[in-house]
């Protein structure tokens, strides 16, 4: 199925299918991230999202782009996947909310990892 975004698709998705990523950021099934599954395509037929990871990463060693700013960049990518998937409830207060289950909280939590938060004052900053 070609994604609507066109023939090249969604290039960060790729993240979300590298072996080492999955570990590093949490990303765990692209199907589970709001973001990526949005239009109900995770693959495109004779596209290699593992090539495509590499060609992309093969693309920021040429510009110049050192190891760890493409590590930087691709933490961004990861924290915005995960609070895609953070959800609130109203909370008592007319001006509060809170998260709604375990699965938004373990998406908070890891946004604040990633971002090198300590969780709470990453929460009461959020």
């Amino acid at each position: 199925m070609e994604s609507p975004a066109g023939p090249n698709g969604n290039p960060w998705r790729a993240l979300a299918r590298g072996r080492k990523e999955i570990e590093k950021y949490k990303l765990g099934n692209p199907q589970s991230f709001r973001y990526l599954n949005q239009l109900n395509c995770y693959e495109l037929v004779g596209v290699s999202d593992a090539h495509e990871y590499l060609a992309t990463r093969r693309a920021m060693d040429i510009t110049g782009i050192t190891e760890a700013e493409q590590d930087s960049i691709f933490k961004v990518v990861a924290v915005i996947h995960h609070l895609g998937n953070i959800k609130f409830d109203k909370g008592e207060e007319s001006d509060s909310s809170i998260l709604k289950d375990e699965t938004s909280n373990f998406h908070l939590h890891m946004t604040a990892k990633l971002l090198m938060y300590s969780t709470g004052s990453f929460i009461v900053a959020y």
